[in-house]
């Protein structure tokens, strides 16, 4: 790694220091629907805030790799599976519990519900004089309802051919006036998020939703997108855009089916957090990267275990990642909150 690398890692952990994203999930811009923490909240304190030379000093690649190696042992002794929900996973909060301990923080342990989703069997799109293929050309999104629907499709405010800007189909209820109830709502990627097209379809009466790609380049094949969480009572199907521009040139009198088989549960998981009374230094700011507890891969059992390249054994954070006493009045609270292990 290069001295670069190193010191951009070091001031990644510097700004968040225990490997963290915030406790609202973006995956469909909506709240995580976390719950309150089970541990007290640590008392605010003065601290000094670590300098670079300390930061490249504590942030290795040796303690990266130990790290990693220590959360890829807790998956080997649970079957290769540390998803949230699962006893992988809450061992691997243990593990990163007691390493913040035992460098002196004092971590939280925040009990949520975490949504699960699993396919039973595979989907089915049919219209007469289409002949699609299940994983080439359409996929089941990921928290869509069960269902077995024949029905006329609609077309949502489509924009055929794409154009430079994004499609808003479906972003607003008023795409749905005068939707036939009981219809198969035909929505076009873009604008806003795939829950809001789908919640809005729901809304109007739709009895199931295929969802196509956009058509502009890049935006061809079947998006792997997620409705982000379970509520979704109707079949919810990703299509390719080719795919979409073939089923948007069906007739009022064509019928569709769409088929899904799934099951959207919410299951018992943590967070970890970490409240540090740090002042914020001139030029420092907080991101947020994505490190979230997810279910294995389709069609895998396993999850990797990996953690943020900029996560380094707190064993070396008491000398210069963990705040030390200094001098000067105040300091301002940084909660940062941490999905222990699992991630796609």
């Amino acid at each position: 790694m290069s001295q670069r690398s190193i010191r951009l890692l070091a001031g990644v952990l510097a700004a968040l220091l225990v490997g963290c994203t915030p406790t609202r999930s973006e995956r469909d811009g909506r709240p995580s629907p976390a719950g309150p923490s089970t541990v007290t909240r640590a008392p605010a304190a003065s601290a000094r805030f670590p300098t670079p030379a300390e930061l490249r000093a504590a942030v290795t690649v040796e303690a990266i790799r130990s790290d990693l190696a220590a959360l890829q042992a807790v998956a080997d002794r649970h079957g290769g599976n540390r998803a949230a929900g699962t006893p992988g996973y809450d061992a691997s909060v243990d593990h990163v519990v007691g390493q913040l301990r035992a460098a002196g923080y004092r971590p939280r342990v925040q009990r949520f519900q975490a949504g699960r989703f699993r396919e039973r069997g595979r989907p089915v799109l049919e219209l007469a004089g289409v002949a699609p293929e299940a994983g080439r050309d359409y996929r089941t999104f990921e928290f869509s309802g069960s269902g077995d629907v024949t029905a006329p499709l609609h077309r949502v405010d489509l924009r055929l051919p794409p154009g430079p800007d994004s499609s808003t189909s479906g972003c607003e209820p008023a795409d749905f006036a005068g939707f036939p109830r009981g219809a198969v709502a035909l929505l076009q990627r873009g604008t806003c998020p795939f829950r809001a097209k789908v919640d809005n379809a729901q809304r109007a009466g739709a009895a199931a939703a295929v969802i196509f790609n956009e058509g502009q380049a890049g935006r061809t094949e079947v998006p792997a997108g997620t409705l982000g969480g379970p509520g979704v009572a109707m079949p919810v199907l990703a299509a390719s855009a080719e795919l979409g521009r073939r089923l948007a040139e069906a007739g009022p009198g064509d019928r569709v089916r769409v088929r899904t088989d799934t099951e959207s549960t919410g299951t018992p998981t943590s967070n970890v957090l970490v409240e540090l009374p740090v002042p914020t230094p001139a030029g420092w700011s907080w991101p947020a990267p994505t490190w979230t507890a997810s279910p294995p891969a389709r069609g895998s059992t396993t999850t990797p275990a990996a953690r943020p390249p900029w996560w380094s054994s707190p064993a070396g954070w008491p000398a210069a990642g963990r705040p030390t006493p200094s001098g000067s009045p105040g300091g301002a609270r940084r909660s940062s909150a941490c999905w222990a292990p699992g991630t796609t």
